[in-house]
């Protein structure tokens, strides 16, 4: 049912920001219009775009934004007050995602070389709620600012229907960028600390733009296959839609050595996969389910009417694994990547492990068109669909939930060490190892 591709949505956008690179500046007359045709082509194009938020929330929105627009305006400032009033109330799949970034990617060329940024991975958030470390102070405030309006203001920028343990999550990961798009740089982040009631000061040296990117980049490949004896690790990063046929390759010989290695447990790692298309989903559920598979992927409402969609075979393969299979996700599982952990999960094919998926069961997706402000020329997205899919819980207002936790760090933790990760595996395995899956119960009535 869904077609989105997020790669595509980034090219288009760089190509379209490429072409109008030679004026940054607009003048109070053009940005209004922009303003009115990024509202007016939301409610044209969106099936729903009132369902998180009531429509006077959102008119009030657009106001506060035009009311701000008394002087020329750079791009860059323009695309961060449309972002500030309007992410919150759309889906993941709508709104503009220039400024802020998509999910939490923030471009570098948003930040100056001589910068200085506040120190990654030296906070936490739970609740809402600032800490240092992993959580043994509490932040009161950074350079004067409350810490609580910090975090309010953060999750603002990032959409409607996420839980705000996701919004969380990426404030988390984010936090140096975000502060510097939000509040700029500083040399030094004075912070008001709360330990044991008792209230202190200390500062933090700001860092360069080159740390902040060695420590929350890693290099990833888009697929990679380990083999330790009867366990395996296929990991998929991507489903884009432009990697299929190397996506194919990769399935045939993987499944192959899989075969012929005799591995008896399969863990698949999409914790780090963003998304892309569900042909490649469909794809990679052909390599693991019998020849006859058919159950419920879900139902859309688009401008088609109203349809359901269903998982079955649309490519042959030899010999697919039927094996014990094993899930590993995350809260940058998203869009493509949770079908996919909602297929494995809600068919009894394998075990979910790690924490809840991006979106919620029932979300919006399938962007639709080339949505370019006239005169900034900024890409916006708009989803064409509503689409429900089962999540396996009770309530469908959240992502998928794992059905084995395993908080992100613990996992990031594993992920560091070859040998550390498969001893986990091995523990997995020694508790859930038995448990059988729909395939298994099935042959009882054959």
């Amino acid at each position: 049912m869904k077609s989105l591709i997020f790669n595509l949505f980034l090219l288009i956008t760089v190509a379209i920001n490429a072409q109008n690179a030679t004026k940054t500046t607009y003048e109070v007359a053009e940005l209004k219009t922009d303003v009115e045709f990024f509202f007016s082509e939301l409610e044209k194009v969106h099936p729903n775009l009132y369902y998180y938020y009531p429509k006077d929330s959102v008119l009030q929105a657009k106001e506060t934004i035009i009311r701000q627009l008394v002087a020329p305006m750079h791009r860059d400032d323009f695309a961060k007050l449309v972002e500030l009033n309007s992410n919150r109330f759309f889906d993941g799949h709508t709104g503009l995602k220039w400024y802020f970034g998509w999910g939490g990617t923030v471009g570098l060329d948003r930040i100056s070389d001589t910068a200085r940024l506040f120190p990654p991975k030296k906070i936490s958030v739970d609740r809402g709620i600032l800490y240092t470390g992993e959580g043994t102070h509490k932040i009161l405030s950074i350079n004067g600012r409350k810490a609580d309006e910090i975090v309010a203001i953060m999750r603002n920028i990032l959409e409607a229907g996420k839980h705000n343990y996701i919004k969380d999550c990426t404030i988390e990961d984010n936090f140096s960028t975000y502060y510097y798009l939000l509040f700029g740089d500083s040399k030094q982040f004075k912070l008001t600390i709360e330990q044991d009631k008792k209230i202190t000061q200390t500062e933090w040296q700001g860092v360069t733009k080159k740390e902040v990117y060695n420590a929350i980049t890693k290099a990833t490949t888009h697929f990679d296959l380990i083999i330790r004896e009867d366990i395996a690790l296929l990991t998929v990063n991507t489903f884009d839609g432009m990697l299929l046929e190397e996506f194919q390759t990769f399935l045939d010989s993987s499944i192959k050595q899989i075969k012929q290695e005799n591995v008896k447990f399969l863990f698949i790692d999409v914790s780090e996969n963003g998304g892309g298309s569900d042909e490649n989903v469909s794809l990679l559920l052909d390599y693991l389910y019998p020849a006859d598979y058919y159950f419920l992927y879900g139902y859309a409402e688009t401008e088609n009417g109203t349809e359901g969609g269903e998982w079955e075979r649309h490519n042959e393969v030899d010999s697919p694994y039927l094996g014990k299979l094993f899930i590993l996700q995350s809260y940058k599982t998203f869009s493509a990547a949770m079908d996919f952990s909602s297929a494995i999960k809600t068919s009894n094919r394998g075990i979910v492990i790690g924490e809840m998926t991006a979106d919620p069961a029932y979300s919006f997706s399938n962007i639709k068109g080339r949505n370019i402000m006239p005169n900034t020329g900024l890409y916006f997205a708009c989803a064409s669909g509503f689409y429900a899919m089962p999540s396996g819980s009770h309530n469908c207002n959240l992502g998928i939930l794992p059905d084995v936790y395993c908080h992100r760090k613990d996992l990031n933790a594993f992920k560091k060490d070859t040998n550390t990760l498969f001893k986990y595996f091995e523990t997995i395995i020694a508790k859930y190892g038995d448990r059988q899956n729909a395939i298994e119960i099935l042959k009882i009535f054959e």
